[in-house]
């Protein structure tokens, strides 16, 4: 190969990159999101907040897909060191809005 085919061997990577990056940070908000939802259902004392309960619910689903999502596609975007710890805070989060929602 010779010098242009590696730029643009570089260049498709850095796009390629930068795009998961944005991916991986839309689902991590949407995770943060969505655990905000289950703890603020979860604390509140005032029933006409979550009356049935619905927010709690699907925030808890939904933020499993998020979190598999966001742990697939931090590898690409952070050093190797902090993916393990961002990986495990992750899912221990996500145990811990399952605690909450069956919790009473």
């Amino acid at each position: 190969m010779d010098r242009t085919e590696w730029r643009a061997r570089g260049r498709t990577w850095w796009v390629l990159r930068i795009t998961i990056g944005i991916v991986c940070l839309v689902t991590c908000m949407f995770w943060g999101l969505c655990a905000f939802n289950v703890l603020s259902s979860r604390i509140s004392t005032d029933p006409a907040t979550d009356p049935h309960g619905y927010r709690l619910i699907f925030s808890t689903v939904l933020s499993v897909p998020a979190a598999a999502i966001t742990a697939v596609t931090l590898p690409y975007v952070v050093p190797r060191r902090i993916t393990a710890i961002a990986t495990t805070i992750l899912f221990l989060g996500t145990a811990m809005l399952f605690v909450a929602l069956f919790t009473e």
